[in-house]
């Protein structure tokens, strides 16, 4: 069985080396570690914090 991953573009993550307590072998992920940009989708649109520091100015 796969886990459901649910990372979009421009997230970080890392694989892990230590092998799982439970014997499997396959990569495992670290787990979410940050994004690459500031950029984040909402409803469907791209914002950066730019264009919100502009309209709140």
């Amino acid at each position: 069985m796969y886990p459901l991953v649910r990372f979009g573009t421009g997230d970080l993550s890392a694989l892990l080396d230590a092998p799982c307590g439970c014997g499997r072998t396959t990569p495992r992920l670290a787990g979410f570690l940050g994004r690459v940009g500031e950029g984040v989708k909402v409803r469907g649109m791209f914002v950066h914090p730019r264009v919100l520091d502009r309209s709140f100015a």
